[in-house]
């Protein structure tokens, strides 16, 4: 008898735990409309690994390699989406490496569900370090997300702008700074993708081309 109680048990169990998970009703789409704009794509487009000289500090020259643009499409896991996967992304990254050192940039352009994001992402790989830069507008705030991203037309050339720092004028330039850091730190990119000026900590590395 005590057998056929435990059974019961566990066979209750059983219906309860599926009838807790499939009660979440997922909605999963590769709509292309969720995906880059063709302008945006072109931001960071590099076509083949190249190779560009940057004085560190005023002082010595340093190469960076930039590897091509990868493209591609995912579905990813939205924080608050129950156990059901978010819609459709595009995501275009460029991998940038400090060479000599274990260092890398990353930039990384993502649309997912119509929420733009530009970022970029420096890792030290040799001492487990990683550090983020966002897309600022021109009052120097964040643009962590654009909730209402276009995929028609281009939405972070919208934040181009002239910005003077340390007595130069970049124009039509893209900025990120760095986050929750003491020091304030910036890159500075131009949308054909040129690195212009990279600073981290107590470096700065400015494009000598």
């Amino acid at each position: 008898m005590q057998l056929f109680k435990n059974l019961s048990l566990i066979t209750t169990t059983i219906i309860l735990t599926i009838t807790l998970t499939s009660c979440v009703n997922c909605l999963r789409t590769n709509d292309e409309s969720y995906y880059l704009s063709l302008q945006d794509k072109k931001i960071n487009q590099v076509s083949e690994q190249v190779q560009k000289k940057y004085l560190k500090n005023n002082t010595s020259e340093v190469t960076f390699t930039f590897e091509p643009t990868n493209l591609f499409q995912e579905d990813i896991r939205a924080s608050n989406d129950e156990g059901c996967y978010s819609d459709w992304c595009e995501q275009s990254t460029n991998n940038i490496y400090i060479d000599g050192t274990d260092k890398t940039i990353k930039l990384n352009i993502r649309s997912c569900m119509n929420n733009g994001l530009f970022e970029v992402h420096f890792f030290d790989n040799a001492n487990n370090y990683h550090q983020s830069y966002y897309l600022i507008n021109q009052e120097l705030q964040d643009v962590t997300t654009i909730a209402s991203y276009n995929s028609s037309v281009s939405t972070f050339l919208n934040f181009t702008q002239d910005f003077l720092y340390k007595n130069t004028i970049y124009k039509n330039v893209l900025v990120f700074k760095s986050w929750n850091t003491v020091e304030t730190n910036y890159i500075i990119i131009e949308p054909d993708f040129n690195l212009i000026l990279f600073e981290h900590q107590n470096d700065e590395y400015k494009l000598t081309e």
